[in-house]
């Protein structure tokens, strides 16, 4: 898997992987939205999006992370920060 990967790319591989876990059209996905409160997921279903996340980016979530990752954009931004600071990465 390369690293140079763009903010569009991962956004729209995490917008897939919420879609699919969620059943929410992926064009129907904002960057602002919740994953709770938008999307209606629960703390399972989150648990599982980040650990596909973890997977498609080979990237670590931190146990409690120290920033905010309840939307998709802000995990999107955690997942472009961690790649650029290379595998096993946390805010």
């Amino acid at each position: 898997m390369t690293t140079n990967v763009g903010r569009p790319d991962i956004a729209f591989r995490v917008k897939e992987i919420v879609s699919a876990q969620l059943n929410v059209p992926k064009d129907e996905i904002e960057n602002d939205a919740s994953f709770t409160a938008d999307l209606g997921a629960d703390s399972l279903e989150v648990t599982q999006i980040m650990m596909l996340i973890e997977d498609e980016f080979w990237i670590t979530f931190p146990e409690r992370p120290v920033t905010d990752l309840s939307t998709v954009g802000k995990t999107v931004d955690f997942v472009l920060a961690a790649r650029k600071r290379g595998a096993n990465a946390s805010l």
